[in-house]
């Protein structure tokens, strides 16, 4: 019994996409940290503005893409790890205060921090909604003291800002069923992006100060960690979608087509031989002959935009604490050009993310990130995890914490 609770556990993440489904498989195993098994992607069918527009194909894309993700790591799952992005989340902001005492003041447990948080989970949420994360800002208390970690700390009441990632309720329940309906059970939903920053960055880049940016279909995120914590989203209404539905508008070409012109060309120089360079590109019914420069002035206006989106946000009050640069994912992040672009804009060290598990080589981390950022997260909320983890005290530590917690609470 108790080799197959501490023998190698997997954990699967599938991430929603509007254009792909992504998943990846992860093996935990004692004191050996992660070891990435298999990643897959596929076209997604059945799944249109953000909702399930046909249940049986939905349920039917996630067979085929399961099948032949579980075929590569040569494993049978039950369970699955969902991630949901885009216009499917929504980030809000959340505080409430709490009384500790009457009179007098007591040590701060951390009973008493998550009993803050859960009144401003209270507070912040709708009736229709679930908070995926919480991701706690700062702690006050009695109004004089602010602390990122209260702990241990005296007071007679305690305060809390809390910045909360939502779903409504009603999407929720229908990514479930389509999940289920295929034979797997759903253990968690997370929120994809920051599902990504547990593959993509490492703890220090977080305390350090990082930027994340993430290039999806339908939507662009910007996220910023200091000190550890995230402390800023931002989403930006460009996406890679919006691209190419501008090369479609402008050239009149198909959106597949459009897809592969802009993935080949990418954003483009402004050099006059670079505009007059001739372009061929393949079509349904022959060749299209064109100008780069005619392609430049669809694409080049809407990058131009998005990147300066992206500055405004990165430039913000926390500019001179981002020591560790920004990383990109998303399939937007291929798109030739675009890094540079942003790089020089912001003034600041922009790499592509990759994926941080040892032994783990994969040429399209960028792509991956989010769905094997899933499967870690997954991992991390399995009970087991803290005694397979590679610091066998790590538990131990935990435990006698919260029997000393106990002793200062009620003694």
């Amino acid at each position: 019994m108790f080799r197959k609770f501490l023998g190698e556990k997997i954990f699967c993440g599938l991430d929603i996409g509007a254009a792909t489904l992504k998943g990846g498989i992860v093996k935990m195993q004692n004191s050996q940290g992660h070891e990435l098994l298999a990643v897959e992607e596929s076209l997604t069918r059945g799944f249109q503005n953000s909702s399930i527009s046909n249940l049986s194909d939905f349920a039917d894309c996630i067979q085929s893409a399961m099948t032949s993700l579980t075929k590569k790591a040569g494993v049978k799952l039950k369970g699955l790890h969902l991630g949901i992005g885009g216009s499917l989340v929504c980030d809000r902001q959340a505080r409430a205060v709490i009384p500790l005492l009457e009179k007098g003041s007591k040590v701060i447990t951390r009973h008493d921090a998550k009993k803050a948080m859960a009144q401003a989970r209270l507070l912040g949420l709708k009736v229709d909604e679930e908070a995926l994360h919480e991701f706690p800002q700062q702690f006050e208390i009695d109004g004089v003291n602010r602390a990122s970690n209260p702990l241990g700390l005296y007071g007679r009441k305690l305060e809390v800002d809390l910045s909360l990632i939502v779903a409504h309720t009603t999407h929720l329940t229908n990514l479930m069923k389509a999940v289920n309906q295929v034979g797997y059970e759903v253990e968690n939903i997370f929120w994809n992006t920051y599902a990504a920053t547990e593959a993509s960055l490492t703890a220090k880049m977080k305390t350090d100060g990082c930027v994340l940016i993430n290039m999806g279909a339908s939507a662009s995120e910007v996220l910023i960690f200091t000190g550890g914590v995230l402390r800023l989203l931002c989403k930006i209404p460009l996406t890679g979608e919006y691209v190419t539905s501008r090369i479609v508008q402008d050239i009149g070409v198909t959106f597949d087509v459009a897809e592969d012109m802009k993935k080949s060309y990418g954003v483009g120089g402004s050099a006059d031989e670079q505009k007059n360079e001739d372009l061929l590109v393949k079509k349904e019914d022959g060749y299209l002959s064109l100008k780069r420069g005619t392609l430049g002035q669809s694409i080049e206006p809407v990058i131009t935009e998005l990147v300066l989106r992206i500055e405004k946000a990165i430039r913000g009050s926390f500019y001179h604490q981002l020591k560790a640069g920004c990383r990109m994912i998303g399939g937007g992040s291929l798109l030739p050009g675009l890094l540079e672009m942003i790089e020089r804009k912001v003034n600041l060290p922009v790499s592509m993310g990759q994926i941080h598990i040892q032994n783990s080589v994969l040429n399209n981390s960028a792509i991956f990130s989010a769905a094997v950022g899933l499967a870690l997260l997954g991992s991390q909320r399995d009970f087991s995890y803290d005694l397979m983890s590679s610091n066998p005290q790590g538990w131990w530590r935990n435990l006698s914490g919260r029997l000393q917690e106990l002793y200062q609470e009620y003694f």
